[in-house]
């Protein structure tokens, strides 16, 4: 919500549970006549008036070091759960995205221990390809998709320049694979972590 309020936007909860938890508008940007003259920008995504509604996942994470190799990354890898009913009126709703937030626990000198977030967004054109891709893993359950992924930070002590990153994981398809092994993804989209273009038609992946 607070993405949205800082890109003029407004964001409100749902008091209804059928698949969306908050529905974002641009009331103000609407309503502002000369805003309206002056944006958007020639260069910028065209984004639709009509709300959008989102689907949020959220977690808490640690990363760790694997081993101790000095110039290990420490990286956290796990997965956002979904139910099929609620990937599947995701993917059937134009004007709708899955927003995903991961609250990163982290140390330093000055405080014990803080949090930091990384919130993206995921269109719904680009939750179908991804379905229809192996990037949604149904669970044994058959009724619960996961979607896989994979967080990385620089390494301590580094010898080049690195960035942190997160990427997706999805099912692989190779014959030799075990029973639930994954294959390495696409990183998300640097457009993605922009909630200002939360509803522009984004080609993504």
């Amino acid at each position: 919500m607070s993405e949205c309020f800082r890109h003029n936007m407004e964001a409100f909860k749902l008091p209804i549970d059928k698949g969306f938890d908050l529905v974002v508008t641009r009331a103000y940007s609407h309503l502002s006549r000369f805003e309206r003259r002056n944006s958007p920008r020639s260069d910028a995504p065209q984004i639709d008036d009509t709300p959008t509604y989102l689907q949020v996942k959220s977690l808490q994470i640690e990363p760790k070091l694997q081993n101790a190799r000095s110039n290990d990354r420490p990286k956290w890898e796990g997965h956002f759960l979904l139910k099929t009913a609620d990937l599947d009126l995701l993917c059937e709703t134009k004007n709708s995205a899955l927003a995903c937030v991961l609250f990163v626990k982290y140390e330093s000198s000055v405080y014990l221990s803080g949090l930091t977030a990384f919130s993206w967004w995921i269109p719904s054109n680009s939750l179908k390809k991804l379905r229809n891709t192996n990037y949604f893993i149904k669970e044994s359950d058959n009724e619960v998709f996961s979607l896989n992924v994979l967080y990385k930070e620089p390494a301590k002590d580094k010898l080049q320049n690195q960035h942190t990153y997160i990427s997706l994981r999805k099912q692989s398809g190779s014959f030799e694979a075990a029973s639930g092994a994954l294959a390495s993804g696409g990183m998300l989209d640097k457009s993605l972590f922009d909630f200002g273009q939360l509803g522009s038609n984004l080609a993504w992946p």
